[in-house]
């Protein structure tokens, strides 16, 4: 079957994709955004990476958000008998973290729980605080990726004192994402920003403590894909928030897996890939998908924090053996996609 990839020219996705293609001998097409047709896909299995955007300014994201999830729908739309790695319908869904979380809950997995949705201001989101005794939150854009507008807020209900931790900051009068985590400990800067960011659709989420490795909180990038767990790295930080590209440390499991250790290896791993099984169950429209697990700091069991329907570029293995895209192509190779039931959510 025809191996095709939508995405961005010379990307480091699209490069490693296709130099997993030609070690395998696997011809395939490529299109870049917006200048596919129908007849390009017929007759063949599509993947679709993410599009990036050039802007650092936060409250464009719901605007560039609703550009590519109508993109993703005309994609579907058009070219229905397609097959796709993952179909557009559920990497809409993945998108979605107040969707996905609430299938995650529905299915009585451990999650870092949904408290609430669409708070106006930070007395709102104080309010769902003190609702559900929970004093520590993230605050998350509904639709957004790579922590964009992501806030870990904390609050002493005794003293009112505040923490956040956040790449949010204020310049020339613009909300913007750096690429570094700050702590806010200013009461008035933290609502005025939290305020400004809260104008896009967002979820707030209880903070669970993670386990700790070698001194600093840590937690999973796990790439699931064809019924199993691919690959996992660690992201270790002394911050709460732990995307790489926020200067973090990315750690293989030998690194995380020492004598010092307080539990087993092979019981935190198989607990982890019966975790990600139940979990895609509810993503039936998915091949593949990042998924972020933390492990609980006194148990050591694990919980789902997200999902990720194109969350599958990890630079340790591109730069390694490149496992992740080599698979990807043996599977398309042989026409093995993922389902839908021609329901969007």
């Amino acid at each position: 079957m025809r191996v095709i990839l939508i995405g961005e020219e010379n990307s480091k996705r699209t490069n490693y994709f296709r130099q997993a293609a030609k070690q395998q001998g696997v011809p395939f097409a490529f299109f870049p955004w917006n200048q596919w047709k129908t007849g390009d896909l017929e007759g063949g299995i599509v993947k679709i990476d993410p599009l990036s955007y050039d802007t650092c300014h936060l409250l464009d994201l719901n605007r560039m958000i609703t550009e590519y999830r109508e993109q993703l729908k005309r994609l579907a739309e058009v070219a229905p008998e397609v097959r796709f790695l993952n179909h557009p319908a559920g990497i809409l869904k993945a998108l979605n973290k107040a969707v996905s979380k609430k299938l995650l809950q529905e299915r009585g997995l451990p999650v870092t729980e949904l408290l609430g949705k669409n708070p106006r201001d930070f007395s709102e989101v104080r309010q769902i605080m003190d609702e559900h005794r929970a004093w520590s939150v993230f605050v998350k854009p509904v639709y957004g990726s790579g922590a964009a507008g992501v806030f870990a807020l904390s609050v002493q209900p005794a003293t009112g004192r505040v923490a956040a931790y956040t790449s949010a900051c204020e310049s020339a009068g613009e909300l913007v994402q750096q690429k570094k985590i700050r702590k806010i400990t200013d009461p008035e800067e933290v609502a005025r920003i939290l305020d400004r960011m809260l104008q896009l659709d967002s979820v707030v989420e209880r903070w669970h403590p993670k386990a700790v490795s070698g001194g600093e909180p840590f937690d999973f990038r796990v790439l699931w894909q064809f019924g199993r767990v691919e690959y996992l790295v660690a992201r270790k930080s002394v911050m709460p928030i732990t995307n790489l590209h926020l200067n973090n440390h990315a750690a293989m499991p030998e690194e995380i897996f020492t004598s010092e250790f307080p539990w087993n290896r092979e019981w935190v791993l198989a607990e982890i890939e019966d975790l990600c099984t139940r979990a895609m169950e509810s993503f039936p429209e998915l091949s593949m998908a990042g998924l972020d697990i933390m492990l609980d700091k006194r148990t050591g069991k694990p919980r789902m924090i997200e999902i990720n329907g194109q969350g599958d570029l990890l630079y340790a293995d591109i730069y390694g053996e490149n496992r992740i895209y080599g698979a990807q192509i043996r599977h398309m190779a042989k026409g093995e996609g993922a389902a839908w039931n021609g329901m969007w959510i």
